[in-house]
């Protein structure tokens, strides 16, 4: 059997902000605290960034500062937050007030005074709203200051209703979105459900709705060329809570309401009443709206785009062309029309024409984010939350440290355990952190190795496509000959205008696929240049992003290759440290050799818990649970229920949500949409039964439980 090394201890920042929390006496109320260099510096930095910030702004800010009046000095401490309803004023003081008669500080000195400070970003008007608390006083203030800096920051009655309703709906969608999102993470981010009762789903629901019109203002992924309508932010949003919740009715009533008053954005929402019909399940709806929204406008892009994936699900890859072949020409600057077309060649086997689309894919650079390096603390205490202990993974979690910086999976080990890491892996593991459309692009070329095998996808290459470097290197070849058939004068003045215009253009300009065909004239005779036109005439120029793929598949599918054959031949005396076997998997996983992969992160989690390989696991699984026959489809024979039995995968999600309890995350979309599938399949008393069976000595149960009871009202039918 494999062996796993034992990982050393860490060092440096991280270790200091793990260990921190050590001698600390529990509090009644657990919160993070990050203590500043200098006093007020997170609210000066918060402040100097506004005007960078684009989209969804960094999570809510907590700061409070204390007056200690022996020594005239103030200090400061802050963390972040998500989930904490702002659709009042009450919602942010109740918070400040509990974490000022929780700290130990304020108790220990009743002469201390201090204020508490939450901000918290608005998307729409590009401002952050500011709610100041003095204790022991009481008094309170609000203020809202602009992004722009030409603007005057408004005070207490000059903070209106709207505003307050904006900030509201802001702070939902990075409740909704940020869980998710590691990138998006800060060190000392309390992470709560902003949707804790169905009164609070719908008003919730009711106010994304609301916004619907203005959603592009707050931004979109980097998969989508620009926010629209429907391609933003805050779409994303309903349609997760939504989906938790089944608040589907609702939503779209109120989608109907906003219609109704504003007829002209009929056209517009289209596409989010078919996505909503579908997830709910109401096929005949969504064929119905498709239908209505085609015959107003035939060359609605992302309506057919919707049309050929319905189509393709039922297994009509032959049908699903024609939408998606439309859907490309109405929309060529659409990453996720190309996307889909790629995906119906490969159902239909035309491997050709899906590696001629995936090279036409419309890439898109990645835009600015608003994602900052945290500052460098004074000092931390990250306490342990007084419940929903699971002493295994809270001691693992604490070895490593929370998510955040985007670090990914060697931001959580050891200089130590990264140097004694096998290079390649470290290599392959940088190379291939892919993210918006270059991920998605590197997905289907690896669905498309899975289904053809390396080889065949090399001799489609050389076939339909002559690379960069060919291409010069042919051009130069003819250029040398020409210059080698010129007189001695002609060969002068012929080097005298090469250098020249290498000196104006700095080198050889690389031709686009529709004019490869072309050479220069003055560079190549007529002659050789109807030789090179003739070898080159039936390819297009492999576009250099996709020769970048094709590098990182090859790296990812050696390592995938080795690890193979380490297992054919018995792997009796295999030995890797448990970030070997982590980074091993997850390049099985990008290459689509999920058997080894399985194994692989499976043997990473039997020695310490990752929240990288637990999170692969539960969207693999995701994925066949979603859609069974698509994963099929794909070409994935890897046996699911086998590998990953549902009782695995229960305690996994366990794990998952005791690691991001841990560090103070109490919602996850993704985890409670696994847990209200599990509700469904088994009923919410056996789901609990099995989890106290399982995990009784430990605290985990209790959070499990809430989970359940929380999603159990949205199962009811009587919402």
């Amino acid at each position: 059997m494999a062996e796993v090394q034992s990982p050393e201890k860490k060092s440096g920042l991280r270790k200091f902000m793990l260990n921190s929390h050590s001698s600390l006496k529990r509090h009644k109320v657990v919160v993070p605290k990050i203590h500043e260099k200098t006093y007020g510096e997170s609210l000066g930095f918060r402040t100097s960034i506004l005007p960078s910030l684009k989209d969804l702004g960094p999570a809510d800010l907590i700061h409070v500062s204390r007056l200690h009046k022996s020594s005239h000095k103030e200090t400061g401490t802050y963390h972040y937050i998500t989930g904490l309803d702002l659709s009042t004023v009450g919602g942010p003081i109740a918070y400040l007030s509990t974490i000022h008669l929780s700290d130990n500080s304020s108790k220990k000195s009743s002469s201390n005074n201090s204020v508490g400070t939450y901000c918290s970003w608005n998307c729409f008007t590009k401002g952050d709203l500011r709610i100041r608390k003095e204790f022991p006083a009481g008094n309170y203030s609000t203020s809202f200051i602009f992004g722009d800096r030409k603007k005057n920051a408004l005070h207490n009655s000059g903070v209106t209703d709207r505003l307050w309703r904006e900030t509201y709906v802001s702070s939902l969608i990075r409740a909704l979105l940020f869980p998710d999102d590691p990138a998006r993470h800060m060190p000392g981010m309390c992470q709560y459900n902003p949707v804790l009762s169905s009164t609070s789903a719908k008003y919730a629901v009711s106010e994304l709705i609301y916004f619907l019109p203005k959603g592009y203002l707050v931004g979109c992924s980097n998969d989508v060329q620009q926010p629209t309508y429907v391609q933003n932010y805050l779409v994303d949003s309903v349609l997760k809570l939504v989906e938790i919740t089944g608040l589907y009715d609702l939503a779209l009533e109120k989608i109907e309401e906003l219609i109704s008053e504003k007829p002209t954005l009929k056209d517009e929402f289209r596409l989010l009443l078919v996505k909503l019909h579908l997830l709910n399940n109401n096929e005949v709806a969504a064929v119905g709206v498709l239908h209505e929204g085609l015959q107003v406008d035939p060359r609605d892009a992302l309506l057919l785009n919707e049309q050929a994936k319905f189509v393709l699900k039922k297994n009509r890859p032959d049908l699903a062309l024609t939408s998606a072949s439309r859907s490309v020409a109405a929309a060529p600057a659409e990453f996720e029309c190309w996307e889909t077309l790629v995906k119906v060649h490969l159902r239909r086997k035309d491997y050709q024409s899906a590696l001629l689309a995936l090279n036409s894919c419309p890439m898109y650079s990645m835009r600015q984010s608003d994602i900052f390096k945290p500052l460098s603390p004074h000092d931390v205490e990250f306490p342990q939350p007084l419940d929903g202990k699971f002493e295994q993974i809270w001691n693992d979690a604490e070895s490593k440290g929370p998510v955040f910086n985007n670090d990914g999976v060697l931001g959580l080990a050891s200089k130590a355990e990264i140097n004694a890491t096998e290079p390649l892996l470290i290599r392959v593991y940088h190379s291939t952190r892919y993210s918006g459309t270059f991920k998605k692009s590197y997905a289907l070329l690896a669905y498309l190795t899975k289904q053809i095998g390396w080889d065949e996808v090399l001799r489609l290459r050389s076939e339909l496509f002559v690379m960069e470097e060919e291409y010069h290197k042919e051009l130069n070849f003819q250029e040398e000959e020409e210059e080698n058939d010129l007189e001695p004068g002609d060969q002068a003045s012929r080097s005298e205008s090469q250098t020249e215009k290498q000196s104006l253009n700095g080198k050889l300009e690389v031709p686009s696929s529709d004019t490869i065909h072309e050479t220069r004239s003055r560079s190549i005779s007529p002659h050789k240049r109807d030789i090179a036109s003739e070898k080159f005439k039936s390819k297009r120029l492999c576009e250099r992003w996709l020769d970048g793929l094709f590098l990182s598949l090859y790296d990812d599918l050696m390592v995938g290759l080795v690890w193979d054959s380490e297992r054919k031949s018995g792997g009796a005396n295999l030995t890797h440290s448990a970030l070997e076997w982590e980074l091993i998997g997850l390049s099985c996983f990008r290459s689509c050799n999920f058997e080894a992969g399985i194994a692989a992160l499976k043997t990473t989690l039997s020695a310490s818990f990752s929240i990288f390989s637990a999170l692969a696991l539960l969207q693999l699984y995701d994925f066949y649970e979603t859609d069974p026959a698509e994963f099929r489809r794909l070409n994935l024979r890897v046996n699911i229920p086998s590998n990953l039995n549902q009782d695995y995968i229960l305690e996994l999600i366990v794990k998952t949500l005791a690691w991001s309890y841990r560090w103070y995350g109490d919602f996850s979309p993704f985890l409670a949409k696994l847990i209200s599938r599990a509700i469904e399949r088994d009923g919410s008393q056996l789901l609990k039964n099995k989890v106290q069976s399982k995990f009784h000595a430990e605290g985990i149960p209790m959070i499990m439980d809430r989970y359940v009871v929380w999603l159990e009202q949205f199962h009811t039918g009587d919402l």
